[in-house]
């Protein structure tokens, strides 16, 4: 099942428990996996049609009127939206929840279409919480959790395709725990940052790197933003070695906060961030442009390494 059919199961469930849930979304029922939720609730749901800015204005003024909206839009066309989500949404400081589909490559469709580009120009942002789940299970819980205790913008990013099923024990973690990075090896020689869909990747990389004797340590972020500064300060301040990856560009991408987090905690350590430059990437089926660009676990592994051929 696909990340929009996944979030859009429990959208419904909660909107049959809340009845201050409102969806929207502009035009794009066929890539949200709305349709059913639409069909099922049509006096809260609202389609502005391809009208992106106009879609997270109404959502403003549906969060003053004291509803609790839902919007879902493809990453790369939220971009059309970014001085109403400045704007009406954050400066107004409302409770909405941005669903944001296709972040990171986005397949054959165009260049433009990638979602490569979505953490760069959002961490900027006043008071917007970002979150990027690894998998299925994850983006489940992120989403009934933070529609239950929505307070103010939040959004929630996902890739393209199939959502991966690596972990159902995150649904039974305590709140306390879900709330923080999750980490899945301690390392003190190298410790590898996860965002979201890059996870496999990275646990391919740690596991290769653990099998040469190579203490080697994997963080899955989960939060991005705010980055929970005082735990990763603690987690990674023992490290000789820190990589990010991430599918995105790096400037000012998740590798670039976390480097920022690192200079204003004084860590000491050889920094490398994996993930993409800056520039419009080719179409293409998700897995060859992770090949071709090095994202996945084999290219992660070989970036390492040549960073540090004391490592192979």
């Amino acid at each position: 099942r696909a990340y929009p059919d996944v979030v859009a199961a429990v959208v419904a469930e909660e909107m049959a428990r809340d009845a201050d849930l409102v969806c929207v979304t502009p035009s794009t029922l066929y890539a949200t996996g709305l349709a059913g939720v639409f069909a099922k609730y049509p006096e809260r749901c609202f389609d502005p049609g391809m009208e992106e800015q106009h879609a997270l204005t109404l959502a403003a003024g549906l969060a003053l009127g004291g509803k609790k909206p839902v919007v879902a839009y493809q990453s790369t066309f939220f971009q059309r939206a970014f001085d109403q989500l400045m704007h009406d949404v954050c400066f107004l400081d409302k409770p909405v929840l941005l669903l944001l589909y296709r972040s990171g490559f986005a397949g054959y469709d165009n260049p433009t279409h990638h979602g490569i580009y979505d953490l760069a120009y959002l961490r900027g942002v006043p008071n917007l919480r970002l979150c990027y789940p690894k998998d299925r299970y994850e983006a489940e819980r992120m989403v009934r959790e933070e529609l239950r205790a929505l307070e103010g913008p939040t959004a929630i990013l996902m890739p393209y395709g199939p959502a991966e099923e690596l972990d159902e024990t995150v649904l039974l973690e305590t709140p306390e725990s879900f709330a923080l990075p999750e980490v899945d090896y301690i390392g003190h020689e190298l410790v590898l940052c996860a965002v979201g869909n890059r996870y496999r990747a990275a646990l391919e990389a740690v596991e290769a790197l653990r099998a040469r004797g190579v203490d080697a340590g994997l963080v899955n972020l989960r939060y991005l933003k705010p980055l929970p500064e005082a735990f990763l300060a603690e987690e990674l301040r023992g490290a000789k070695r820190i990589v990010t990856l991430e599918e995105g560009v790096l400037e000012g991408g998740v590798g670039s906060a976390l480097t920022a987090l690192a200079a204003d905690h004084g860590l000491v350590a050889q920094w490398l961030r994996i993930g993409l430059p800056c520039t419009f990437v080719e179409p293409g089926s998700n897995a060859e442009l992770a090949r071709i660009h090095r994202l996945d676990g084999p290219g992660g592994l070989e970036r390492i390494v040549a960073r540090w051929p004391e490592l192979a």
